[in-house]
């Protein structure tokens, strides 16, 4: 095995007319997977390879993290941490 990925994904809460995506007071939760996704395809992958990783196994595990931390999440919008 000579690839594989592994994802972040940034969530952010900003209020309603509060300006940039970026605010850096906004409220953020940074979620990384925690596993090193092989990448099919050996020393050569094609880009077929790296979105059938991305595609499966990584969207997976990022869905699950949502659905770990959503409480949290929504709890934002209301004053929550």
């Amino acid at each position: 095995m000579a690839y594989a990925v592994r994802a972040i994904l940034d969530v952010y809460w900003i209020g309603d007319g509060t300006g940039q995506m970026s605010v850096p007071s906004a409220q953020k939760m940074r979620l990384i997977e925690t596993a090193n996704v092989p990448v099919p395809g050996g020393d050569a992958p094609s880009q077929a390879n790296f979105n059938t990783a991305i595609t499966g196994t990584v969207t997976t595990d990022l869905e699950a993290l949502i659905a770990a931390n959503l409480t949290a999440i929504q709890g934002w919008a209301t004053g929550g941490n």
